[in-house]
């Protein structure tokens, strides 16, 4: 029985490291692709937000820095990073923004966050995937997350065109 147990804590123990290593991101190899600037928007999904879309304009340079918009919000303190292979193996998108925000989300709505995750991929182009902000379980638009779904951002801009435009 103790064997038993023993096994358990073991597996456990396993699960809870790969699930902990999946939360982070590391410099991605062929980040090249990603560096630019992009412009597009998302379809919001959540039913107490009276918009329908959100705007993203984002600038992603050779070091990983993140400027831009999301929404009204002007995203600070954004870096890029790969997802894990676990996270990557278990069908989720490739690369993760995670960026703080200053401002409204949806200014016309009171609708502010702290944050938000930008899960993507990167094909044809553009950037595609979907957008999460911080918040609570409850608490209707002063206080859950927003999700954006269906994000596809086309390059307007190059890496070597935007070189002077980020600080």
């Amino acid at each position: 029985m103790i064997r038993v147990k023993l096994v358990f804590v073991a597996i456990a123990a396993v699960i809870c490291v790969a699930i902990a290593g999946a939360a982070r991101t590391s410099q991605p190899p062929e980040l090249e692709q990603c560096i630019g600037q992009w412009q597009g928007r998302g379809k919001v999904i959540v039913l107490w937000c009276k918009l329908d879309s959100i705007d993203v304009d984002v600038t992603i340079d050779s070091g990983g820095n993140v400027h831009g918009t999301i929404g009204d919000a002007t995203v600070k303190e954004a870096e890029l990073g790969r997802r894990s292979w676990i996270m990557r193996r278990l069908g989720n998108h490739n690369y993760l923004i995670r960026a703080r925000l200053d401002g409204f989300l949806v200014e016309a709505e009171g609708i502010r966050r702290d944050g938000v995750w930008f899960m993507f991929d990167v094909a044809d182009g553009h950037l595609r995937g979907s957008i999460n902000s911080s918040g609570a379980k409850f608490g209707g638009k002063k206080r859950m997350p927003m999700t954006v779904m269906n994000v596809d951002c086309e390059r307007v801009a190059s890496g070597t065109e935007t070189a002077g435009l980020v600080d």
